[in-house]
């Protein structure tokens, strides 16, 4: 089961179902993959700008690390064939913003959130 606080999204789609993720490795790829920082990925997926194929399934493959790091991006684009393009292009937002969590309420109260080591 996928758990929105860790920043899990699951697609469950034509019998199929994928969990995306993007934990910090995820990012690092994504990042030397794409040849684009963090908020410049993050513009392209949620800010409705055109984005390639291949560019999605990169994004989807990175999404799918935390789950089995062994998997290849060829393997992720049958993956997509399989969910279907418009499920996958969506979880792929999902995951991503679930990545980046508002602070919530600990801003807007004033408090500091406590660090743990």
């Amino acid at each position: 089961m996928a758990n929105a606080k860790k920043g899990e999204y699951k697609i469950e789609a034509n019998g199929n179902s994928v969990t995306l993720k993007y934990t910090t490795n995820a990012l690092c790829e994504l990042e030397n993959k794409m040849g684009l920082s963090i908020p410049e990925i993050g513009q392209k997926i949620l800010g409705g700008e055109n984005i390639s194929f291949a560019a999605i399934r990169t994004l989807f493959w990175a999404g799918l690390i935390a789950s089995g790091p062994e998997v290849t991006e060829a393997e992720a684009g049958e993956l997509i064939d399989a969910i279907g393009f418009q499920e996958a292009t969506n979880g792929i937002s999902h995951a991503f913003a679930l990545a980046f969590p508002e602070a919530g309420s600990q801003e807007s109260s004033g408090e500091t959130p406590e660090k743990k080591m």
